[in-house]
């Protein structure tokens, strides 16, 4: 289970390897320095993902699944994207190398790097994603599992408080 978002690829990476000391000390600029030093061994793969019945034949750097529309330091999976809607949203980042992800970057921190015709994306209800060899799943930020990794949204399975609304002044 997970709450915000699932990675394979670069983003299950840097998590692997950014320590704990580094995130406190350094905040957002430790994943910066973890993703340009990651990007230069990172290695695009194949994988075949499955949304609600539809196929998709990957090469990607990194595919990313969300249950809302924010994960990590605030990036929007997608600029439609919605906790309430009962979807799973995804995207695919093709292989582009340190200038290609840079100049991408802006538009992955507002959503908007679904619009460009090379990042595959789509929403539904169970998202399934094979490697050809198994490769490791963050979710919510820990590294937790292995493909292949099948998600699929559980209505009703969290219970969320929040404050009374407040009445008109």
């Amino acid at each position: 289970y997970f709450v915000n978002a699932a990675h394979i690829g670069l983003a299950a990476r840097v998590t692997r390897n950014l320590s704990g000391g580094a995130k406190r000390k350094w905040g957002t600029f430790a994943y910066v320095a973890a993703v340009v030093r990651m990007v230069r061994r990172h290695r695009p793969f194949r994988a075949t993902l499955r949304c609600d019945g539809a196929a998709y034949h990957l090469r990607s750097a990194q595919i990313t699944i969300g249950n809302g529309c924010h994960f990590g330091a605030g990036i929007l999976i997608s600029e439609d994207a919605a906790l309430d809607d009962g979807l799973l949203d995804f995207y695919s980042l093709p292989p582009k190398g340190l200038l290609g992800l840079a100049a991408l970057a802006p538009s992955i921190r507002l959503g908007r790097h679904v619009r460009y015709d090379d990042v595959r994306n789509g929403k539904g209800r169970v998202i399934e994603v094979q490697t050809r060899h198994p490769m490791g799943v963050t979710t919510d930020g820990e590294l937790t599992t292995r493909t292949p990794l099948r998600c699929e949204v559980c209505p009703g399975r969290l219970a969320v408080f929040t404050p009374a609304p407040q009445p008109p002044s």
